[in-house]
């Protein structure tokens, strides 16, 4: 499964490619709900705070720039993306390099 990656020596670079599939989910996240103020009842429902959310719906950021945000972070993070089943390239690779 790891492929190309699993030759890999410094396992930093996966967390750092991990860390920017998630932030490219969050995006597409964001692009199907349609905007900030969907946005903002998504995250309402996921849990995070009112007093959190109050100035996300007055921006006029894009969704690349929300999908950085810790409100956006906290509701869509890497627990969330792992209960949908999303391969974790960090996690694999120490399996693999200590089965190695």
């Amino acid at each position: 499964m790891l492929g190309y990656y699993r030759l890999i020596e410094t396992p930093i670079v996966l967390t750092q490619l991990q860390s920017w599939i998630h932030r490219k989910l969050r995006y597409y996240q964001i692009e199907q709900l349609g905007g900030a103020s969907r946005l903002y009842w998504e995250l309402k429902r996921l849990g995070i705070p009112v007093r959190d959310l109050g100035r996300l719906v007055p921006t006029s950021r894009g969704p690349w720039r929300l999908s950085a945000g810790p409100q956006v972070h906290s509701a869509f993070s890497a627990r969330f993306f792992g209960a949908l089943g999303l391969f974790q390239l960090p996690r694999a690779w120490r399996a693999f390099a200590s089965t190695s």
